[in-house]
């Protein structure tokens, strides 16, 4: 696709959060080789992001303005989002607590100890499909490698749909969702909160944890990548491609003749 320089967005499309290991931040695949889908946040309706204007400073002699400073603001940047649906297993993986039955009782702790604890995750969000000027269809999507989403399920009992509510911080990163370590030479910068991402199809990641014995990881049949020439299978640990590079890359997967080492992390970006 070629770079685009403007592109107007409209409603959302997808959210999906992968909850990041708290010792390094890689994606907490199994170790199994079985792939991470994501907590997917099903029935999104809006993604409300506010990232506070800059701090306009002027400076003042002799009854005039001399001179305006512009600093970074100080005002701590925030999301919403809303779905229509209550995500039970998705909210109990956001908040770090556990789904358990009592008898013929199936519950969710909710208002816990755990409030500021949550796990650090990875987002993407994508809106609807746009076009650029070229009237070429292009998918606009923003990954926040670094988040914390406090899911808010308590919602009200009366005769109007109920609307689910998550809070969202995010934290400037070092490193991309896959490990690369950003440059100053390839990014322009050291650190950031934010990846603005423009695709021709829907983006999405597939991660999984290497057991030093499968040779095939799976994509999400769901979601089968639309150009599999074009997919790197990144080794998180050093931010590079993993090697031995895979044999084959197809519909179905990533192939190794040599499986990976073991509890190596793999992370695939690809389109579907």
């Amino acid at each position: 696709m070629t770079p685009i320089t403007y592109l107007d967005r409209i409603e959302i499309y997808r959210a999906c959060a992968w909850i990041l290991s708290s010792t390094d931040g890689s994606p907490s695949a199994t170790h199994d080789g079985i792939l991470y889908k994501g907590e997917e946040l099903e029935g999104v309706q809006d993604f409300s992001p506010t990232v506070p204007a800059p701090r306009v400073i002027p400076a003042v002699a002799q009854g005039a303005v001399q001179d305006t400073f512009i600093l970074p603001s100080i005002t701590a940047r925030s999301a919403t989002l809303h779905t229509l649906y209550n995500l039970f297993d998705v909210n109990a993986a956001l908040e770090g607590v556990k789904r358990y039955d009592v008898g013929d009782f199936n519950m969710i702790p909710v208002d816990t100890d755990r409030e500021g604890l949550e796990p650090t995750v990875a987002l993407l969000v994508s809106g609807l499909v746009a076009h650029d000027e070229d009237g070429d269809s292009v998918w606009a999507s923003q990954l926040y490698p670094r988040a914390h989403i406090v899911p808010q399920p308590l919602a009200k009992f009366d005769a109007s749909v109920a609307q689910f509510t998550y809070t969202i911080t995010w934290a400037k990163s070092k490193k991309e969702f896959w490990g690369t370590t950003l440059s100053l030479a390839t990014m322009g910068s050291l650190k950031a909160g934010v990846r603005d991402i423009n695709t021709a199809y829907r983006p999405n990641f597939a991660c999984w944890q290497a057991d030093s014995t499968t040779k095939d990881f799976l994509f999400d049949t769901d979601k089968p990548p639309v150009n599999t020439a074009a997919i790197v299978a990144y080794d998180y640990a050093t931010g590079v491609a993993i090697s031995p590079a895979p044999t084959s890359v197809d519909v179905t997967g990533v192939h190794f003749a040599v499986a990976p080492a073991d509890a190596s992390f793999i992370v695939a970006p690809y389109l579907y």
